[in-house]
């Protein structure tokens, strides 16, 4: 365990956001969802992949080398194994994200087999940036615990929630986090679910809207967790979007959500 968390920390920017308190519970943990490899040379922990696996899709989150060895094919060693475990487990396409920055690790995905399927803007505002409009009082917002959210919405606007959702609702209880969901009324429909946890900002971890026009109700959550950044003193809302939803990207830009980085969403199919 000490030696994942060493190269754990060292490639935290290539890794991302997450905190290690969060990974650690992702690697303890018993969910029959999580594919967690290590590679060794001799007794030594050189390396980690970590994946989901959600019916016949599956995500890899995580694949990092201790940097001494590094391009001794231990990287490629990692890939083949856990995809050999998914594929086992009924996987027919691996899916996996690289920031835009990250050449070395897009070239490496490249060479794998697996090929760019769109592009993941993560956008953020500063709270006391946020151009708030006139809110329509049809719609009613509901902050409650993610755990008891139950839904049959299925339009999912960052790439990966179907995937890593259950996984993450698993870690969440496993952790005591206070992840939250805000659900979006208008009469009785259901017409968004924003779930969010905050740390030193606020992070939306999925959107899913009852259809790709229904904005207002996504004003209206975005709205309460502008409120919510506010009260808390928090400096900064992010969120991932699907960059071909060019209506959902304008829509965020009127209210002052600006592009902060950019991930390249990659798939392989494994089973033809």
């Amino acid at each position: 365990m000490n030696a994942i968390k060493s190269i754990y920390d060292n490639a935290n920017r290539e890794l991302g956001k997450e905190d290690l308190q969060w990974f650690n519970a992702v690697i303890t943990s018993k969910s029959k969802r999580i594919v967690f490899l290590v590679a060794c040379v001799n007794t030594e922990v050189v390396g980690f992949i970590l994946a989901y696996r959600n019916n016949d899709g599956a995500y890899i989150e995580n694949i990092a080398v201790h940097e001494e060895y590094r391009n001794t094919g231990i990287g490629r060693l990692l890939i083949s194994e856990a995809e050999k475990t998914l594929i086992k487990h009924g996987a027919k396409t691996i899916y996996l994200s690289v920031k835009n920055w990250n050449i070395r690790a897009l070239n490496f995905y490249l060479r794998q087999g697996y090929a760019v399927r769109g592009v993941v803007l993560l956008m953020s505002v500063e709270p006391e940036r946020f151009k708030e409009k006139e809110f329509n009082e049809s719609y009613f917002v509901m902050d409650v615990s993610a755990s008891r959210v139950k839904t049959h919405i299925n339009r999912p606007l960052t790439s990966w929630s179907n995937l890593v959702d259950e996984v993450d609702k698993y870690i969440y209880r496993k952790l005591y986090r206070d992840e939250r969901a805000l659900i979006v009324k208008k009469n009785r429909s259901i017409k968004a679910i924003v779930t969010y946890s905050v740390n030193h900002e606020l992070i939306v971890d999925s959107l899913t809207l009852s259809s790709y026009s229904a904005l207002e109700a996504l004003e209206a959550a975005l709205t309460a967790l502008r409120n919510l950044a506010l009260s808390r003193g928090l400096k900064n809302i992010e969120i991932p979007v699907d960059a071909s939803k060019k209506k959902l990207v304008m829509f965020l830009e009127d209210l002052g959500f600006k592009v902060d980085e950019v991930e390249y969403l990659l798939q392989k199919d494994v089973i033809k």
